[in-house]
């Protein structure tokens, strides 16, 4: 798939401005786009399938026009790993949005593939978390699979099973990370809110039992607090691999507005 960005940057800019073509704030190196996932997938489709594209476009058009082909291609150019047969990707019974079921009859489990290992990531930073006062912490790929599998084995031992709501109202850091992938690695639904609100205005309580949390008590959510809080410090314990996959159409995370004209 060729790189040369030029007629794209052009037409878009004509079609903006119904002028000449106005120079693009940013072009990528044409060696680095050449390595980029989006290139390597369209040799990967043009490999499979005989198909030449000749920019971005190309690929794009084939992809909304060959719905079946382009998701089965994304599926296998990913390795993603599941339970069940991939061969169809979109149930014809169920094919228009909002309400379409794409690979009917596969598991996965989206933690899993977030932590998946890629040769020697160990020690590369896998998050950064930047506080208001300017404490920066990084995570490696390591530490964030020790805290994950520790926090899921925490989750188990306390009940949480598949289906079940885990919610937090936690600040956006690396801890609320662990534990969404955690709650999504034994197939539980994660809701959150951050503290920047209020008590009163994020409705914490509330919110659980919008999304029908079970109740677990406040020694519980204390308990819970306080692993978070070692996890923070890489206290980890027992380490277990991600193993509930959920089925397509299965909620995974449960989403809430800002709230700044009522209640999240």
């Amino acid at each position: 798939m060729s790189h040369d960005t030029t007629s794209h940057d052009t037409a878009h800019a004509d079609a903006n401005t119904g002028a000449g073509a106005v120079p693009p704030i940013w072009r990528p190196d044409p060696a680095v786009a050449a390595s980029s996932a989006i290139a390597e997938f369209g040799r990967f489709v043009t490999g499979r399938t005989g198909v030449e594209f000749g920019e971005y476009l190309d690929l794009w058009r084939w992809s909304a026009d060959h719905l079946e082909e382009f998701w089965t291609a994304l599926w296998d150019f990913f390795g993603i790993e599941a339970d069940g047969s991939h061969a169809v990707a979109l149930d014809e019974s169920a094919a228009v949005m909002p309400g379409a079921r794409w690979f009917p009859g596969t598991r996965l489990n989206y933690a899993e593939h977030a932590l998946r290992r890629r040769p020697g990531d160990d020690d590369i930073v896998a998050v950064t978390t930047v506080s208001e006062d300017g404490t920066t912490v990084h995570t490696t790929w390591a530490e964030l699979r020790a805290q994950v599998a520790a926090l899921a084995q925490w989750l188990r031992d306390a009940g949480v099973e598949h289906g079940d709501r885990v919610v937090g109202y936690l600040p956006d850091t690396t801890p609320t990370l662990v534990a969404f992938l955690a709650t999504a690695s034994v197939g539980a639904i994660w809701s959150a809110c951050a503290q920047d609100y209020g008590a009163d205005g994020a409705a914490a309580g509330q919110r659980a039992d919008d999304v029908g949390a079970p109740e677990l008590g406040v020694d519980r959510l204390v308990q819970m607090g306080e692993y978070l809080a070692r996890l923070a410090e890489h206290d980890v314990g027992r380490l277990r691999r991600p193993q509930r996959r959920k089925q397509r159409g299965d909620v995974r995370v449960c989403l809430g507005h800002a709230g700044y004209s009522g209640t999240p």
